[in-house]
């Protein structure tokens, strides 16, 4: 690191090698020398090949100041640079992390651990900066990333997801052909390595990215998610040369360190996972099974005790895109694969029932693709006749067998059973969902069909019954909430933690809503949404026979613009904070007596504009899904909506802005102000037994003692379940207050208070100049560069007046506190002289 003065520190830590390890590694027997040879001599000479590495880590076994990995780039300027990896070690020593250097400067891109002063240090253009007090533990993975931007001169590391203070380094570009080493830190371009600066330990997951990474995906990238990889430097797809001793090995990351969040992740999003080990009876209504790819293993074994049926029917929904073959549902036992299987054909209008392995053919069927369908067959043995039904229509009664269905039956969804229980064909799979699946061990009859068709009021399967099956998943099945698009009848239905899923683009998918309303002199309309469109896109249309736009939502393909109609009248509201793949509310307002409109986007409102002062009447259409260019159509695939929908909510008066807050309760808390045995929030539960449990919460406090998190009782135990956690704290509030009438001054750290202490009975008076950044040794200036700031600051507010304990305790928890009256960080006049950076605060995903 000679190429700067600001590391003469670690210039002079020199020490003597310990070589117990090679003292070991020397008594190995010759043939395992001589395998690691010929294996490392393998890897080296791979140089140039680019390697997927996913699963593997890099062991670097001996202190040496020869033995490392290069990392290959064609990139030649960077304007931003972001790095991400994994380290473990048991260093006690300065140790490397990551050293990029050009011909210009040997650290030019530098992650560093110096152990003298306990710092994690990033350096920039042989400039660094340093960061203190952080839990490195040794024997530890930790998850380390360091970002920097030469458009603001700013650089960040985030140590084991958390962020750091962002600081100035430098503000000119990276340039020239760069030599990326991990294992050792170049003292000059590509060499001058040092043997006590080495790397010993093992690391993994090195990703780089030409531009600074957002805090979302660094929280995806060290929690195990899918981030976006590297577009520089990509673990699974890396180019790279081993010099020396450097070992390829399979991952030794423990499960809850390197996948617990995942695993809670997809728990949370997919409600039941795949593969379940047990067949356990299960309420199934308003879920559905998706098959979301054509596989010869993916499946779900539904178990029944029956071992004799002299008469059968099934019914069951399923929505699909395949223009070819596949089997719906296949019975099987040992002595017939077809006992009793629903087939549908290639050709379009066709369906095969099979019984006792006879084959019933069904044409003229209006099979329809991208569209909820029910179908039911039915078989009687007295007669031998099989009928069936599609969306409650039926087929001809033609002949099958008179034999009875006996001996032990597997029944499998996604799959057609050419053997017992097996002989899957991938040409033959189920791609798609399916739902509400019932079987009897009768025929039912035509009016209960017709009713199951409509799902209204039809009797639950004897034999298999959606709302309460024993089934197992096996490979990749999905299990999610199901919506049916298109049900027969406009019924009510209790939405609460349900979403609309809109899977992909077209002209007619939509949902209709129905109100009774005719005429409106004012709309609040919010709702909650999810897609990674960039096109224009539909959120909420409303339409009546003289205008087609009556009161419509629409995002706009420029990213920042939301556009609201009111009467055909377009209002755009620009700078808006939309953001892909991820969860948003959207609130619109109007009232017709001002005609001003106004569209909120995660509880943040924009500014009022005139639509229109006429009412809205006449017969309402309101579609989600798809914009209305006519009364209740008129749909164009280009602005139809594709991701998800929930929390839809309408008012025929416009919503207070606390109200609006309140919907959108992303970003806010509960807060607990004071120490109390009273003060509780209780969470209402209808369910009376639980199989497993996931608990999720975030929480910030500045409590030094334990505390709960998380209780629950029941009549027989009350620590059923209890999360029980000691505080983390990051960012900090400090509050200072002051009464001249009493003299007294108190200090609130994290709203915390210390002792009232007397500071001056005489007021404050002249003209007043507040800095921050700096402290003022004369009026304005005189300013001391040991005494500066360094870091990040936000939500200054002054008050006039002593702010109450509770307000400052809200204050500290960033809830419900008044703004300041004399300084109001939400409405703040200020001038920046120097190099200070005005920036978005990072939040995690």
């Amino acid at each position: 690191m000679e190429g700067s003065a600001l590391l003469h520190r670690i210039k002079r830590k020199r020490g003597r090698c310990k070589i117990g390890n090679n003292i070991c590694l020397e008594s190995e027997t010759q043939a395992l020398k001589m395998k690691l040879f010929v294996f490392m001599t393998l890897v080296a000479s791979a140089a140039g090949v680019v390697q997927d590495l996913s699963g593997k880590m890099l062991t670097f076994p001996q202190q040496t100041n020869t033995d490392h990995m290069r990392l290959m780039t064609s990139k030649r300027n960077f304007g931003a640079a972001s790095v991400c990896l994994r380290s473990f070690t048991d260093l006690k020593r300065d140790h490397i992390l990551f050293s990029l250097s050009t011909p210009t400067s040997d650290n030019e891109f530098l992650m560093y651990y110096d152990d003298t002063n306990k710092e994690m240090e990033g350096h920039v253009k042989s400039l660094s900066a340093e960061y203190g007090y952080l839990d490195y533990k040794p024997n530890t993975w930790h998850s380390l990333c360091m970002s920097w931007d030469a458009g603001s001169g700013l650089l960040q590391l985030w140590f084991n997801g958390q962020p750091l203070a962002r600081k100035f380094i430098v503000s000119s570009n990276i340039t020239g052909e760069p030599i990326i080493i991990l294992g050792q830190e170049q003292d000059s371009y590509g060499g001058g390595f040092n043997l006590k600066q080495s790397f010993v330990g093992m690391m993994t997951d090195v990703h780089m990215w030409d531009y600074v990474l957002s805090s979302c995906e660094i929280q995806k990238y060290v929690s195990g998610l899918s981030f976006t990889p590297g577009n520089v430097l990509n673990w699974a797809a890396l180019d790279f040369q081993i010099n020396g001793r450097v070992l390829i090995e399979d991952k030794q990351i423990k499960l809850k360190e390197a996948t617990g969040l995942k695993m809670a992740l997809v728990y949370i999003v997919l409600s039941m996972l795949i593969g379940m080990a047990a067949s356990i009876p299960r309420d199934m209504s308003e879920k559905m099974l998706v098959f979301p790819q054509q596989t010869n293993t993916a499946h779900v074994r539904l178990t029944t005790t029956k071992q004799n049926l002299g008469a059968v029917t099934v019914c069951m929904r399923y929505f699909t895109d395949l223009t070819r073959a596949f089997s719906l549902f296949s019975l099987a036992t040992p002595t017939h694969y077809d006992d009793f299987w629903l087939y549908k054909m290639a050709a379009r209008d066709e369906i095969n029932a099979y019984v006792r392995n006879v084959g019933i053919n069904y044409k003229g069927q209006d099979f329809q693709l991208n569209k909820w369908q029910s179908v039911c067959g039915t078989w009687d043995a007295a007669s031998g006749l099989v009928q069936l039904w599609l969306d409650g229509k039926p087929s001809s009664l033609k002949f099958g067998s008179t034999s009875n269905i006996s001996g032990p039956m597997i029944i499998v969804l996604g799959q057609d059973q050419d053997a017992h229980g097996g002989g899957f064909d991938i040409n033959q799979s189920f791609v798609g969902m399916i739902t509400d699946v019932h079987m009897w061990d009768h025929v039912l009859p035509a009016c209960h069909i017709d009713s199951y068709s409509k799902k209204f009021n039809f009797p639950s399967g004897n034999v298999l019954n959606w709302n309460s099956i024993e089934f197992q998943t096996m490979a990749l099945v999905y299990i999610v909430l199901s919506m049916l698009i298109g049900t027969a009848a406009s019924i009510p239905r209790d939405m609460s933690e349900k979403m609309l899923v809109f899977p992909q683009q077209t002209n007619t998918a939509h949902v209709r809503l129905t109100t009774t309303k005719q005429n409106l002199g004012a709309v609040t309309v919010c709702m909650r949404y999810f897609t990674d469109l960039t096109r224009d896109v539909s959120l909420f249309s409303l339409a009546t026979p003289t205008h087609d736009n009556d009161f419509l939502l629409f995002k706009m393909a420029p990213r920042d613009v939301i556009r609201a109609y009111v009467k055909n009248v377009a209002i755009d509201y620009k700078g808006q904070d939309f953001q892909l793949n991820k969860w948003q509310s959207v609130c619109g307002t109007w009232d017709a007596a001002s005609g001003l409109v106004q569209v909120w986007l995660d509880g943040k409102p924009s500014s009022l504009k005139f639509g229109s002062t006429s009412n809205i009447s006449g017969a309402m259409i309101i579609v989600l899904g798809q914009d209305q260019d006519a009364h209740g159509g008129g749909f164009d695939i280009n602005q139809s909506f594709v991701g998800m929908i929930t929390d839809v909510h309408m008012w025929d008066h416009v919503l207070p802005a606390c109200h609006i807050d309140s919907y959108n309760m992303s970003g806010k808390m509960l807060v607990f102000p004071e120490e109390t045995d009273v003060n509780h929030v209780r969470l209402t539960t209808s369910r009376q037994i639980l199989g497993a449990v996931t608990v999720c919460m975030r929480y910030f406090t500045d409590l030094t003692r334990s505390f709960t998190l998380f209780g629950l009782a029941t009549p027989t135990h009350n620590n059923d379940f209890h999360i029980f956690k000691m505080p983390l704290n990051k960012w900090q509030s400090v509050c200072g207050t002051w009464d001249a009438a009493s003299g007294l001054a108190q200090l609130w750290l994290d709203g915390k208070p210390s002792s009232l202490k007397f500071g001056s009975t005489s007021n404050i008076s002249g003209p007043m100049i507040i800095v921050l950044g700096q402290d003022q040794d004369s009026y304005g200036g005189s300013f001391d560069r040991g005494r500066s700031f360094v870091g990040m600051i936000t939500d200054v507010h002054l008050w006039d007046y002593v702010l109450s304990p509770l307000h400052i305790d809200n204050y500290s928890q960033k809830f419900n506190f008044p703004a300041g009256n004399v300084l109001n960080w939400n409405s703040i006049e200020f001038q920046i002289t120097g190099r200070v950076m005005i920036q978005k605060e990072q939040n995690k995903c």
